[in-house]
């Protein structure tokens, strides 16, 4: 059996480098060949640069190429020693077909357990890595000209009415901290102008959680339609907003408001735990809530769901590779793209309802290989018989 266990195991396993070759030449081509081309030609960043960025993202696309590769290995290999009629002598000799897929299935577990690892550590941090450079060569090449400014951003309580706004001239992210300059910022009660701050500078400080504006700034108290008093500061004090204060209750860090869609990709399980807690805590309205949470909530659960892809493709391409008659190679390549088209959709259409919480962040994440794996145990026990 040790000798059959190598054959088998060696062959899936050259299938499936071959797999994971031609796969991520096809996702490199489609996800990012145009993307390297727009940060060149458009962006204007220098050709290593480009490079660099788009090589932080492949260990991203592994997570789709693993699985997929996982399946046509498998297809392939069996589906050849099925036509070349070593399926029956293997099968007349007393082997079962559970048997004769475990050298399959270690692979399987063990491509698992890499894609478990890459989804969960190295992909966010070669994601953050990747973002990392290319906001550092964007905000290099804005300051050749200009900083970005921050457009208004409009803030709502759970109650749906306007707590503030916040707007600047410009804002300078550099890593956790940022400078604002001629900030301005209205807070609201009941929908109407109630304060308006200008400041010249404000300085993120990552510490305290707090924005600390200096120079010479002041308050405006607005009334509905008049101006009812004005402070001035000296321009040789500093003064601090708090978060907690009164006085401003900006809550959002340089990240949040110079890209506040950050993107679940950059982010470990670890991170993606504590945003989802983040998201809970937020006021706002609460659909934006429900919507914040569950998709925080759909990502974190499709983490640690994801890498099992590799195992259900498993064991539902090991019976579908069992043929009688010989047939080219071309039609396990198509039973797999066929097998994954439909997964797919089938996790990308749940995990729009996970997404807006219409179902829970759990079935959304787990059902597809609940659902694969159920056919895969059926389909290998039919094998069996």
């Amino acid at each position: 059996m040790k000798i059959l266990d190598r054959y088998i195991g060696a062959a899936v396993a050259l299938a499936f480098l071959s797999g994971v070759t031609m796969f991520m030449v096809l996702l490199c081509a489609m996800n990012l060949l145009k993307d390297l081309i727009k940060l060149i030609t458009q962006d204007g960043f220098p050709t290593g640069t480009a490079l660099l960025v788009s090589a932080y993202r492949i260990p991203g696309l592994l997570l789709y190429a693993f699985p997929m590769a996982v399946l046509l290995g498998i297809l392939l290999t069996f589906g050849r020693m099925s036509g070349e009629s070593e399926m029956v002598a293997i099968r007349a000799a007393g082997v079962s077909f559970f048997r004769i897929m475990v050298p399959a299935m270690i692979i399987a577990l063990l491509v698992t357990g890499l894609t478990f690892y890459i989804s969960n550590s190295f992909g966010p941090y070669a994601s953050k890595r990747s973002s990392a450079i290319a906001q550092a060569e964007y905000v290099k090449l804005q300051a050749k000209h200009s900083l970005p400014s921050l457009p208004l951003i409009k803030v709502r309580g759970k109650d749906s009415k306007l707590k503030y706004s916040i707007a600047a001239e410009t804002i300078d992210v550099r890593g956790t901290s940022g400078t604002m300059k001629e900030v301005n910022i209205i807070y609201y009660q009941n929908d109407i102008p109630a304060r308006f701050i200008y400041a010249p500078t404000a300085i993120w400080d990552p510490n305290a959680g707090t924005w600390r504006c200096t120079g010479q700034w002041f308050i405006n108290t607005l009334g509905p339609d008049t101006l009812k008093s004005l402070v001035m500061f000296p321009s040789n004090n500093a003064a601090t907003f708090y978060v907690s204060t009164k006085d401003l209750q900006v809550a959002k860090s340089p990240e949040d408001l110079f890209n506040p869609k950050r993107n679940p990709d950059d982010m470990t399980s670890a991170e993606l735990r504590k945003q989802l807690e983040k998201s809970q805590r937020e006021d706002a309205r609460p659909d934006e809530v429900r919507h914040n949470v569950g998709r925080w909530a759909t990502r974190l659960a499709q983490r640690y769901a994801t890498p099992f892809t590799c195992l259900v493709f498993a064991l539902i391409g090991a019976p579908l590779g069992l043929r009688h008659h010989r047939t080219s190679s071309a039609v396990g390549l198509g039973v797999s793209l066929l097998i994954i088209f439909i997964y797919y959709f089938i996790s990308v259409y749940l995990s729009t309802f996970g997404d807006s919480g219409t179902i829970s962040p759990l079935i959304a994440a787990w059902s597809p290989l609940v659902l694969g794996g159920t056919l895969g145990i059926i389909l290998t026990a039919r094998a069996n018989q």
